[in-house]
């Protein structure tokens, strides 16, 4: 058994292939700390014990003090635990894992099923000079490994040859072998390391931009829905002593209904204006001290304010390319690059590009760049790309009709009912809501498009912002052309492209095109058959 100490207590390089390391003590933090994490994602399961122990401390105040001992020992012995069991080895081609407490896990993970490694530095890490290294498989729902506490120079010496492994041949005991004789003490670069070029960074004005245009505190408020009752408890009696009647206010048949119009919009106003905050800073913590870089045909994405992020994405794994525009960022005049491959967590149904607190490792996200270093990223992954001047085929406005159809059948008896009641009030919401409903589907319509220019496939989608995706030919899993009973009859068709980072399907569009464009597609793929990995 050996220990992650600095070089100079190792044992040799060939030895050390063959014995299990421990990693530093340091990782009990990090144990501990995913502990609490834990606890605190399964609150909603948790959530009855814990009121019964609120009620028991209610009734016995006292028991508060040994309750709060008894779960800091439980969290400390379950790190200690945890750090404990943990151990690793690196053989030929292959990284063997074991870990666990009661239920023991063990992971063989070859190199060459390594999708992305990523080497973060926690904030209680930093101090001590120490790393987590995580490690995605190609087709897992979740990280396949996660060693924590690493030398930070170990980590990424390790990182470089893991990612160089698959190309060179190099075996595993070459990558200790560097670990032992090619870092130094002190911390020095090591010699040979390939120069990084610097394709874009972000200052902060951007980030602010980015937290602006794409909020994510939807996220955070679904996760405290179990605790909106006591976050409401007492609200109306702290507004009725700062002299507002609530319920005078939104009471319909005492108060206009432009009023009580005006209310909502106000409160609405300053609802979003408080979670654009929060989502502002959100980015900054997430993309503080942004950097994209590439060296070696390999994309690494630095980023990160606490812990800091560094995931690396090699050229050929990349499956697509999204560029995405909100409505508020079509304002800024700002687009999100976002370089995807293998979703790990399998095909979300074309739902890619959607904001998240925490962005996993399957894809790089640049926030908030102009125009021109939008085109700048394009042309440095994909040099032939005619995205900023390929022609969109429409589609069909048979689109329209179908979905105003179904607005058609549910609104008009609504309205009948509510004209039959003289209630008028709900009249103008539906309507109003109508009228909405019928430019977002025109809004929709507009937008979708694609194109296909003989190596680039390229599929325009969005609303008032507007979404595109661009992936070459080769990198196509399955195209399905799909016809219902209606479609068919008026000569259309839908469109499904499935890659491994997920599915897009582009509706009504002309059957003889889609046919004519899964053709080109699929000829493409045959005629230069070229590895999707």
């Amino acid at each position: 058994m050996t220990d992650n100490t600095p070089h100079s207590e190792r044992p040799a390089a060939n030895e050390s292939t063959k014995e299990w390391h421990r990693i530093s003590p340091i990782a009990v933090m990090f144990y501990a700390l995913r502990f609490i994490r834990g606890f605190v994602g399964n609150l909603a399961y948790l959530l009855p014990a814990l009121l019964v122990g609120y009620n028991q401390i209610q009734k016995n105040p006292q028991a508060a003090i040994p309750l709060s001992i008894g779960l800091a020992v439980l969290i400390l012995v379950n790190a200690i635990l945890s750090y404990w069991f943990f151990q690793y080895r690196l053989t030929a081609n292959h990284i063997e894992i074991r870990s666990g407490i009661f239920s023991k896990k063990y992971v063989n993970l070859p190199f060459n099923r390594i999708q992305n490694v990523e080497v973060s530095h926690p904030w209680y890490y930093r101090p001590f000079g120490f790393a987590t290294l995580k490690l995605d498989s190609a087709g897992s729902v979740q990280q396949e490994a996660n060693i924590a506490a690493l030398q930070s120079q170990f980590a990424e010496q390790l990182r470089r040859e893991i990612l160089n492994q698959k190309a060179t041949g190099a075996s595993a005991a070459a990558i200790v072998e560097v670990d032992a004789d090619d870092i130094d003490i002190a911390g020095q670069p090591q010699q040979g390391v390939p120069q990084e070029t610097l394709l874009n960074s972000r200052a902060l004005k951007d980030l602010v931009l980015h937290g602006i245009a794409n909020n994510r505190v939807w996220i955070v408020l679904g996760a405290l829905a179990p605790f909106i009752d006591n976050i409401t408890e007492g609200l109306p009696e702290q507004l009725q002593a700062q002299g507002i009647d609530s319920i005078q206010i939104f009471y319909a048949d005492s108060t206009p209904v432009w009023q009580l119009g005006l209310g909502v919009i106000v409160i609405f106003l300053v609802v979003m204006a408080l979670m654009s905050l929060l989502s502002v800073v959100g980015a900054i913590i997430t993309f503080f001290g942004y950097t994209l870089s590439k060296v070696d045909g390999k994309y690494i994405r630095r980023s990160g304010l606490f812990t800091r992020h560094e995931i690396t994405m090699p050229r050929s794994r990349l499956q697509m390319i999204t560029c995405q525009q909100d409505w508020l960022d079509r304002i800024f005049n700002r687009i999100n690059i976002k370089f995807e491959q293998i979703n790990s967590g399998g095909s979300n149904n074309g739902q890619q590009g959607q904001p998240s607190i925490t962005e996993g490792t399957n894809k790089i996200i640049v926030p908030s760049v102009t125009p021109s270093e939008r085109q700048d990223l394009l042309n440095d992954a994909y040099p032939d790309n005619q995205l900023s001047r390929i022609h969109f085929h429409r589609i069909s406005k048979r689109y329209l009709i179908r979905f105003y159809g179904l607005l058609f059948l549910l609104a008009t008896p609504l309205s009948a009912l509510f004209v039959s009641n003289g209630n008028y009030g709900l009249l103008t919401l539906v309507l109003g809501f109508s009228g909405f409903a019928s430019l977002l589907i025109y809004m929709r319509y507009l937008r979708w498009g694609v194109n296909f220019d003989g190596h680039f496939t390229y599929i325009r989608k969005g609303c008032f912002g507007v979404d595109y995706h661009v992936f070459e030919a080769y990198k196509l899993q399955q195209i399905r052309i799909k016809q219902s009973i209606w479609q068919k009859k008026h000569g259309l068709a839908s469109v499904q492209f499935i890659l491994a980072s997920g599915a897009f399907t582009v509706p009504y569009i002309a059957e003889g095109f889609a046919k004519k464009l899964a053709d080109s597609v699929l000829y493409q793929v045959e005629h230069k058959p070229r590895s999707w990995m």
